[in-house]
């Protein structure tokens, strides 16, 4: 994943609530989908297994966090075993036409993710972080963001 796409994922990990993590986290393991399916074209295999890994790790970790005391968790915990599958089968065998239905099935969580974060009223999970304002300044071919500078920036005791 190239440094552009994990600074913006971090910003918007640092604003973000409980609901719209699980958008981020979905959107960061298509980035690595994507990324490893570009390095697969390019002939780059240590990248498309490096890339493959990292989508499969944060699928783990999807898994890790489902909380089983609601009833949809076990349907999302048999999906996610097939997600699994699917990667893992891209892995072995070097190729990614195992994947050709994954994008799709996760683009389709990701967006009923983003209906339910957009009621989620909750506060941010990461407290004591600045406000990160994007498209305020433009410099020559580029967006430059600026963060809202608080006073009482650091450790609270």
């Amino acid at each position: 994943m190239k440094k552009e796409l994990i600074q913006e994922y971090t910003a918007r990990i640092s604003q973000c609530n409980r609901s719209q993590l699980v958008v981020v986290v979905y959107d960061i393991m298509s980035d690595y989908i994507k990324s490893a399916k570009e390095a697969y074209n390019d002939g780059d295999m240590d990248s498309y297994i490096s890339d493959m890994t990292h989508a499969q790790n944060i699928l783990g970790d999807l898994i890790h966090s489902l909380d089983y005391k609601y009833s949809i968790s076990n349907e999302l915990f048999n999906l996610y075993l097939f997600w699994n599958k699917q990667i893992s089968e891209a892995i072995i065998k070097n190729s990614p036409q195992s994947l050709n239905g994954l994008e799709g099935m996760i683009k389709k969580m990701r967006d009923s993710f983003e209906i339910v974060s957009r009621e989620d009223k909750s506060s941010p999970l990461m407290q004591n972080t600045q406000k990160v304002y994007a498209g305020l300044t433009y410099g020559k071919q580029s967006l430059s963001e600026i963060a809202d500078v608080d006073i009482n920036r650091g450790f609270r005791a």
